[in-house]
């Protein structure tokens, strides 16, 4: 139990990282779409394919994102998508997760996807089924904060990819504009990278702390010895242990459930040799009673009965 709550500890604390990284890139991002020559933006190779109605595709040599723009749209809109794409070729060249950017325009509406995920490539009846719910959901998700005026950052729940074993969160990002819609920024970050391989990823769970209860929770002071470390908490729901850990820098908690009995038997199976090697170390010493008073004891018991009988 003490080993999971010092790992929550640390995927809370990257996962911050992660928030704190991507604030910054939504803002580079932001800053960048005013300021750069539409001209001066244009690499050799690069155009804009129409796929089908409202749906274009920004196809560039030396790739690594696919990038798509969804809704009628203005020509910066393209050059702007071509420079997000190559920007995020750099900030994602290392990368072998899954990572995806919504850019929400609101000059215009449209809805720029950007993605390590193959678009194009893609099965067109699966691109248009898939990735058009996908982007449909996203842009609701966009519109409606977009109405809430007192939020400029908000996380969705943990979400796990329809066709892949990884789950992910998204971090949206919003940009008021005077006289326009506002520009929001998402990204969909995954986490399968910083959760580790003896903790089921399905366990998991990334809810806001205004959702969480803290009277209900025990705090174990003498667990988490750091004392920068996000403070981990415990408490029992029915046959269930939940272990969760605050983010420093956001309004979100990290939580872990795993079951009572799933507990007992991995606290099992990590002590197997010392049972086994408790066992071996009974029966030894019951051998040896056994065998000190068969060859010990007995022995003058006869000696005993051999001595009267001869008398």
């Amino acid at each position: 139990m003490v080993e999971k709550q010092h790992s929550l500890s640390t995927i809370a604390d990257s996962m911050q990282k992660r928030i704190d990284k991507y604030r910054v890139a939504a803002y580079q991002l932001y800053d960048a779409s005013g300021k750069n020559d539409p001209q001066a933006l244009q690499p050799n190779g690069a155009q804009e394919v129409r796929l089908r109605p409202d749906v274009y595709f920004v196809d560039k040599p030396h790739k690594k994102t696919d990038a798509m723009i969804f809704g009628s749209h203005e020509n910066a809109t393209y050059t702007r998508a071509l420079a997000m794409s190559r920007y995020l070729d750099v900030l994602w060249g290392a990368e072998n997760n899954s990572f995806t950017l919504y850019y929400l325009n609101g000059s215009d509406n449209s809805l720029t996807l950007i993605s390590t995920q193959p678009l194009r490539e893609t099965n067109p009846r699966f691109r248009d089924s898939y990735i058009g719910s996908l982007v449909d959901s996203r842009r609701g998700e966009m519109l409606q904060q977009a109405n809430i005026l007192d939020e400029r950052e908000s996380f969705s729940p943990l979400r796990k990819y329809r066709f892949l074993n990884d789950y992910y969160f998204t971090q949206h990002m919003i940009f008021n504009q005077p006289g326009h819609l506002a520009i929001i920024i998402a990204f969909d970050l995954p986490i399968n990278d910083i959760i580790p391989l003896n903790m089921a990823r399905a366990n998991f769970a990334l809810n806001r702390a205004a959702d969480r209860n803290a009277t209900d929770s025990d705090v174990d002071d003498d667990d988490i010895d750091d004392a920068q470390a996000p403070r981990v908490s415990s408490r029992m729901s029915g046959a269930m242990l939940e272990i969760t850990a605050p983010l420093s820098n956001a309004p979100l908690f990290m939580a872990y459930r795993v079951s009572l009995i799933s507990l007992a038997l991995e606290l099992l199976h990590n002590n197997l040799w010392l049972v086994l090697i408790d066992l071996l170390l009974i029966a030894f010493s019951l051998l040896g009673i056994y065998l000190v008073r068969k060859n010990l004891l007995r022995p003058n018991a006869d000696s005993d009965v051999s001595d009267h009988l001869f008398r």
